[in-house]
């Protein structure tokens, strides 16, 4: 694996979060999973486990190697669809999708769907 050298202290990426691999010369490319666990400090300083969506593998990356998504829900049919974390935010501002508080999650209604689909990642 080929680590790009950011400043590890402006990472954006935490344990716990969703995530998506933007490494295009691994097998995981384009894979959905979340980060287990990171290392804060020594020679590793910066990898993330992250344990795969749909598969019992989990793989260690660096962490500018990864991109937080969010999973946004198809308020008619119940699909979900997953979106960069930045483009999200955006369709947030726009009021494209809407935060349920109460269920923790991003939504999207039908009529809305036209203007977002373009930037679905699965």
């Amino acid at each position: 694996m080929i680590k790009c050298f950011e400043s590890f202290g402006n990472s954006k990426v935490k344990p716990g979060d969703k995530v998506i691999v933007i490494y295009k010369d691994s097998k995981y490319y384009m894979e959905t999973g979340k980060v287990s666990s990171m290392q804060l400090s020594g020679p590793n300083k910066g990898d993330c486990l992250v344990s795969f969506d749909f598969q019992k593998s989990a793989e260690t990356f660096y962490h500018t190697n990864l991109r937080k998504i969010e999973e946004v829900v198809d308020k008619m049919s119940g699909e979900i669809f997953v979106l960069l974390e930045k483009d999200a935010i955006e369709l947030a501002m726009t009021g494209l999708i809407i935060y349920n508080r109460e269920k923790g999650f991003y939504y999207f209604e039908e009529e809305n769907k036209w203007q977002i689909e373009s930037l679905f990642l699965k």
